[in-house]
């Protein structure tokens, strides 16, 4: 019985990991596109790259943040070979 609700907590967690990856991707996204927007309207200055001038560097920083975040949801930090940071009991 006790394995029942170990299991429950490990779906419970498993679905808000990949909920909040959603939430993380959509949010990139959606900001993403408004940057790519606000830089596209206020002109294309001597240094742009893809017609823009800063957006393309918000892009690819926060998209190393979200590929390490789907890496972690989506391989797990163990086959990911990130520590746990200490928040993951271990059962003897």
């Amino acid at each position: 019985m006790a394995s029942d609700g170990r299991a429950d907590e490990q779906s419970r967690r498993r679905i808000k990991q990949v909920r909040d990856f959603a939430y993380h991707l959509a949010t990139y996204v959606f900001v993403n596109a408004l940057f790519v927007i606000l830089d596209v309207r206020g002109g294309v200055g001597d240094h742009a790259v893809l017609g823009l001038d800063w957006a393309y560097w918000l892009i690819l920083f926060w998209g190393f943040g979200v590929v390490a975040h789907a890496v972690a949801v989506f391989l797990g930090d163990d086959r990911a070979g990130w520590p746990h940071g200490g928040h993951r009991a271990h059962s003897s």
